[in-house]
Parts: C-alpha cells; structure tokens; sequence
C-alpha cells in the first residue's frame, strides 16, 4: 500500500519530489500544486499488485510498468 501525501506541512504549499523508495521495490515521483496531489509515477521493481491511497480515494493495480496518475 502506498499512500500518497499523508501529511503534507502546510507551509509546503507547491513542490515536487523525485526517486523516494516505498516499500515493496517502489519508486515514487509526486508534484503538488496548492496542497493538492497533481501528478504521481510510481515505478515497480518488479511486477506486484499495490493499493494507491490519496485523500479517501484508492487505486488497486498490477503494475509491471511504471504508473502516471494525474489529477
């Protein structure tokens, strides 16, 4: 399971990062624009099922390629 900005400070109103290692063999880009998720690749070491999590909402995949969620 990954859960995408859990707990975003509030003085970290726009921003990006890129190469964060999740659990699992993930890898995870997000950029954020007034607080809120806008873009998220998250990319496999391998092919494995994950649940993605973003304010309530949840995403189930079989990932054996990377994956771009954008809002």
């Amino acid at each position: 399971e990954i859960v995408l900005l859990p707990a975003l400070p509030e003085s970290w109103k726009s921003g990006s990062i890129k190469g964060i290692k999740a659990r699992g063999g993930f890898t995870v880009g997000l950029a954020w624009e007034d607080g809120n998720l806008r873009t998220a690749t998250i990319v496999p070491s391998n092919n494995r099922i994950v649940d993605v999590l973003y304010k309530g909402r949840r995403w189930r995949t079989s990932l054996n390629k990377p994956l771009t969620i954008t809002l």
